[in-house]
């Protein structure tokens, strides 16, 4: 299949393991050149052999913490400027804890505000000039079907996620 990803520069956060890991597989075999992002270097210096050896691409590991706002604006602009732009910004992030509504604190719901929402608002802040420059570009949020049907316990995963889907809405219609 060819999507026509030649060329293009694509960002991955939480590409380690899991979906974001994944999806940066199926980006660069589609040809685009791959920046995955994650805490564990060890485990993203792994997924980025892995994926070269699939691929045949080259792919940039660089550790980020997205819950922490000067780690994830330092992965960003240090990918922008190895490239000169971003075309493609895949926002990921692991999911704050299940729980009951009344065994959450402040502390759990500022880390789901952190890890969850404001990741990807910054994320996507952050490389809208790099897009905008190049004409356009594409920001992807992985989220969970939670904020379609409800999962048990889901209060903070839930309540920050559909925060994201209303971001994402309204920055498509800007």
């Amino acid at each position: 299949m060819d999507l026509q990803l030649k060329n293009k520069i694509a960002v991955v956060l939480a590409a380690s393991k899991g979906l974001g890991k994944a999806i940066a597989k199926a980006l660069s075999a589609e040809g685009a050149t791959v920046i995955i992002g994650s805490r564990n270097k060890d485990e993203l210096d792994k997924t980025a052999v892995e994926i070269e050896q699939l691929s045949g691409n080259k792919v940039i590991a660089m550790s980020v913490d997205v819950s922490d706002k000067d780690s994830l604006s330092a992965f960003l602009q240090s990918a922008a400027e190895k490239y000169g732009r971003i075309d493609i910004l895949l926002n990921n992030a692991g999911g704050p804890p299940f729980d009951a509504f009344e065994h959450l604190d402040d502390e759990h719901s500022q880390k789901a505000l952190a890890l969850t929402l404001l990741s990807f608002v910054r994320a996507s802040r952050q490389v809208l000039p790099y897009m905008k420059a190049a004409g356009g570009g594409r920001i992807i949020n992985i989220i969970s079907g939670s904020v379609k049907s409800v999962l048990a316990h889901s209060v903070l995963p839930t309540s920050m996620r559909m925060g994201v889907v209303g971001m994402a809405k309204l920055l498509a219609d800007e």
